[in-house]
């Protein structure tokens, strides 16, 4: 009985994990890491016209635009995370780094 309810549960787990996993996040880091920065741009973008909390979509999609030196979008769409209530510590990092690279200094004091 005692191994029946714990296989039961890994396989629960287990569908629970991989539910969990966003598609669109897969397939975005996908691209992230083939430096394929539009393609994931493009990705997120579409993804956040109907799904515009998914904060760890938005997230990936900030990480995307300071990849490939859109410091200003970068920003832009790291401060969403702000408004959401989101302290992500990539997130944070990732703000951070956007306003050092665009040369606005005291703003990335300030975020981290």
């Amino acid at each position: 009985m005692f191994t029946q309810l714990k296989q039961s549960f890994s396989l629960v787990l287990c569908l629970v994990l991989i539910a969990g996993c966003s598609s669109v996040s897969m397939e975005g880091k996908k691209f992230l890491k083939e430096q394929r920065y539009d393609d994931a741009i493009s990705l997120y973008s579409q993804h956040l016209q109907s799904n515009p909390g998914d904060i760890a979509i938005r997230e990936q999609l900030g990480y995307a635009y300071l990849k490939k030196g859109e410091y200003v979008k970068a920003i832009e769409e790291l401060q969403h995370l702000n408004d959401l209530d989101y302290e992500s510590p990539l997130g944070i990092l990732y703000l951070g780094l956007a306003y050092l690279k665009n040369n606005q200094l005291e703003q990335c004091i300030e975020v981290w």
